[in-house]
């Protein structure tokens, strides 16, 4: 993502905000699938049938096809808004849970 980053063709704070975000998302996906887990030794539900795809795989595929596809600002924004998304909901099930 930091390569991506510096390959932008603009430089803008709106850029590096986005690519910040990305990069936040991405790290805190992982740690709080992690924390998750741990605290209740079971994966996270997908209540309602909200699906969030922002595992590993998915951003990689985002992250290489924006790399190919020449479309960098575009794919960070969509990492940043899925991982972001999924961290959002990961944390308030752990407090759904925890005030249950």
């Amino acid at each position: 993502l930091v390569g991506i980053t510096m390959a932008l063709p603009v430089r803008s704070d709106v850029a590096l905000a986005v690519a910040f975000a990305a990069l936040f998302g991405s790290l805190l996906v992982s740690y709080t699938a992690a924390r998750y887990e741990g605290a209740f030794q079971r994966r996270a539900p997908f209540p309602e049938g909200i699906v969030i795809p922002a595992k590993r795989d998915t951003r990689s595929l985002i992250v290489m096809v924006a790399g190919l596809t020449g479309a960098l600002f575009p794919g960070l924004l969509v990492l940043a808004v899925l991982t972001n998304a999924e961290v959002v909901r990961r944390v308030l099930l752990v407090r759904r849970r925890e005030v249950s």
